[in-house]
Parts: C-alpha cells; sequence; structure tokens
C-alpha cells in the first residue's frame, strides 16, 4: 500500500546535466549504473508514495472489511507506514498521499457495476465520511513538502491533480481561478437558489482547493478571476446574460470569494463584466508580462 520512487532516468540525467553541462543525451555507460541506496533515496529525486490507506479499504469496519476481505495484515503495516513516513520527513523526502474518492459524480458505470457485483452498500470512500478518511496514524501535516491527491480511477495518473502537476512548469504556467464565489459554489448562493443544481460544483471544489495548495508549493502564478454584475437594458436582448446578471453584485455576500479559496499575498485578483475572462480585464497582459502564452 506504500512505495518508494526511485530514481529515475531522467532525473539522473537532469543531475548529470547540471553537474557538467554536457549534451542532452544520457551517455550509455550512465544508464547502466547501478545506482547506490544513497542516490536512490535522494531527497531530490526520491517521492514516498501512500496509495489508499483509508478506512474503507484497510478497517474492518470499511466496506472491504465488511464485504468479507481480509484486512488482518493492515495494522502491522500500518504501524511500519508510520515510522517510514516519520523517516521520510527527518530527511526532507517529498510525501504524497493518494486518496480515492468515488462519489457519484464521478463514478464511471464499469466502476459501479463492479461494486454492485461485490456487494458494496453504496460505492466506497464517499466524500465526508469515516471510510474515506486515513487510518488513524496516517496524518499528513501542513507542511511544503507533504501534499494530498485526490484520484477517481485506479490510477493516480487519471483525472488528477497529480496528472496536471507533472506538467507544470511555474516559469511558464498560470493557475486561473474563475468565478469561486459564494454566489456560484454556495447552497446559499444565487445561483442554487434560482432552481439550479451545483451538485457537480460541489463535487469538484475539494480538487480544485489541492490544485490551488499544490500551485503554490511550487511557485505558480495564481490568478483569481471573479464575476461581477449589476442589471442593465445591454442585457435585455441575451436571455442568459439577464440570468448572469442576478449574480455577483457588487458589494454582495454572493460576490465575494469563497472562503478556502481566497487570494493570498501577492495573487493577483482580475473581475470580470462580461462571460470571458478577457474581455475588458488584464487578464492577457498579465499572463504575457509573466511569460505565460494565452491562446
Amino acid at each position: 500500500m506504500h512505495a518508494i520512487g526511485a530514481a529515475e532516468p531522467w532525473l539522473r540525467w537532469a543531475w548529470h546535466e547540471a553537474q557538467i553541462g554536457g549534451s542532452n543525451m544520457i551517455d550509455s555507460e550512465e544508464k547502466k549504473r547501478i545506482l547506490s541506496f544513497e542516490e536512490r533515496i535522494d531527497p531530490a529525486s526520491t517521492a514516498l508514495i501512500i496509495v489508499d490507506v483509508q478506512n474503507d479499504f484497510a478497517s474492518p469496519q470499511g466496506v472491504c472489511g465488511k464485504v468479507g476481505d481480509d484486512v488482518s495484515a493492515v495494522p502491522a503495516m500500518v504501524g511500519r507506514l508510520v515510522r517510514l513516513i516519520e523517516s521520510a520527513r527527518n530527511a526532507g523526502v517529498l510525501i504524497i498521499y493518494l486518496r480515492t474518492i468515488y462519489d457519484q459524480p464521478v463514478l464511471s458505470p464499469a466502476l459501479a457495476e463492479q461494486y454492485e457485483r461485490r456487494r458494496y452498500p453504496n460505492s466506497i470512500c464517499l466524500s465526508g465520511t469515516r471510510g474515506a478518511a486515513f487510518v488513524d496514524g496516517i496524518a499528513p501535516r501542513e507542511a511544503p513538502n507533504e501534499i494530498i491527491v485526490t484520484k477517481h480511477r485506479y490510477s493516480a495518473f487519471w483525472g488528477s491533480s497529480a496528472a496536471i502537476q507533472e506538467r507544470l512548469d511555474p516559469r511558464h504556467t498560470a493557475l486561473l481561478l474563475i468565478n469561486l464565489q459564494y454566489d456560484f459554489v454556495d447552497r446559499a448562493g444565487a445561483l442554487k437558489s434560482s432552481g439550479k443544481s451545483i451538485s457537480q460544483i460541489e463535487a469538484i471544489l475539494p480538487r480544485v482547493r489541492e490544485l490551488l495548495l499544490n500551485a503554490r508549493r511550487i511557485g505558480c502564478m495564481i490568478i483569481h478571476a471573479v464575476a461581477c454584475y449589476e442589471p442593465s437594458e445591454q442585457y435585455n436582448e441575451l436571455p442568459a446574460a439577464v440570468e448572469m446578471s442576478k449574480l455577483c453584485h457588487p458589494r454582495s455576500r454572493g460576490a465575494q470569494i469563497a472562503s478556502g479559496f481566497e487570494p493570498y499575498g501577492e495573487e493577483q485578483v482580475v473581475v470580470c463584466h462580461r462571460f470571458s475572462a478577457f474581455a475588458d480585464t488584464p487578464l492577457a497582459l498579465l499572463l504575457r508580462s509573466n511569460g505565460v502564452r494565452a491562446s
């Protein structure tokens, strides 16, 4: 349920380049060189990845335990894992906690059928339940080298923030957060009050929060695009715009950025009066000025 990632060939190449400034090809002998244990656990190129150590998988009272899966080996494993995590912390290793969530909005038909055949009562690892929580003793800390990645498939690289983070170069990347305001995301907001469903919005908010925290960790540029609409005659012939003009009125609670997503430090805020965050705003200028291409 856990694994240490050894130094990959491209990391070895990157280290080699940094040392000698050589060509962009890995020397054939270097490829074959057997790494020492110290090189394999070097914090610069190693991560401790903890996978699905959650109550529904690991506890006798969890879903798997209740349907008869043997989880008797888990307590001893958790004891060893706790010591391994502490050693990784002391060494400054990046620690990634993978967490499965299978709420209905993200549950595929294939998985739903499989869980029905396995007699799972109501999916597995549902948001907010004890089953989705990490087992006792596994507690991620608020630290730059400890992150949580939520996944909705067996692979942590499919549709999770881990897949996105692999591709982020903070020198040329910006995270743009759009309309994370109470009127859009809160059950007491104007969107929900008008009869619209916000269930899908609620389902993705934890993942957006993770992405925001991880973007901050790697030093990515972050821009908050917030809506600010006022009723106006210019909307008369645009039904959709008329509906939008009922949201995010200036100085209202609904126009405020929702808790947990507030701007921090030097993060920029762009106020939008149109559907597009680029229309009549400095967004494009901000991106170009910081080396981010907007196509």
